[in-house]
């Protein structure tokens, strides 16, 4: 496929090897993701100009406020490493922290554009005030997987009094076992 930067400029045609997202459902569907002090709101403008990315609205318990998808990765042995991304944009909300249900907590600040700690996590906008954020770890277990999205507060406080109206939209889930790099969105619809 032909490349672009986040501004739509032409960076070349790009090659890319075979690969496998181990996402059931790459966009919102319900039964699909669960949500902790959250609830989703679907058909909401996404980065492929379809209506298929979810607004994710905290509610005003004090806590943790999330969202998070199992991975069907059965095949997936203890010491596999895997790269996890997804695509965020700001709705109040402008830190989170993913968290790949093992070892892994990686935070990124999307005003300040900052992954943290860096050698773990890429961070690369997108138009619109999107962002597709990514992080690889290992499976210290073996199996399928959950992952998480955790929305910080200003400070960066992972549990914190909700607003009950800020969030971010979350779309283009993608799991890509044994790699250690996110390749290009592969859509997902329930396998």
């Amino acid at each position: 496929r032909f490349d672009h930067d986040g501004n739509g400029e032409c960076l070349g045609l790009l090659i890319e090897e075979s690969r496998t997202n181990y996402t059931p459902e790459s966009t919102y569907v319900a039964a699909s993701y669960e949500g902790t002090n959250t609830a989703a709101t679907g058909s909401q403008l996404a980065p492929d100009g379809a209506s298929s990315a979810a607004l994710w609205t905290e509610d005003s318990s004090t806590g943790i406020h999330t969202v998070r998808q199992k991975t069907l990765w059965s095949s997936s042995s203890a010491g596999d490493k895997h790269t996890w991304s997804v695509f965020v944009k700001p709705n109040g909300r402008t830190k989170c922290r993913l968290y790949t249900g093992q070892t892994t907590t990686v935070t990124y600040d999307l005003t300040a554009n900052t992954v943290s700690p860096s050698a773990d996590g890429t961070i690369t906008p997108y138009a619109n005030g999107w962002y597709r954020i990514s992080t690889t770890s290992v499976n210290s277990s073996g199996g399928n997987l959950f992952h998480y999205i955790y929305f910080l507060d200003d400070s960066g406080a992972q549990s914190y009094a909700g607003d009950g109206s800020s969030g971010m939209y979350v779309w283009g889930w993608q799991v890509e076992g044994n790699k250690n790099f996110p390749s290009s969105y592969i859509p997902t619809s329930g396998s």
